[in-house]
């Protein structure tokens, strides 16, 4: 398993997740919705 970084992704590593989340099609998020959604996991309260 690899080690978790703690830095944001470079404009490489977000342009190829990009790339990624496009090839997989509808209904997949794009990069926009999976920023929103992360950040709304991030804010919502624990249950």
């Amino acid at each position: 398993m690899q080690q978790m970084t703690q830095q944001p992704l470079n404009d490489a590593q977000l342009d190829r997740l990009g790339d990624f989340l496009e090839g997989v099609g509808a209904p997949a998020m794009n990069l926009e919705m999976l920023d929103g959604f992360f950040a709304a996991l991030i804010c919502g309260p624990e249950t």
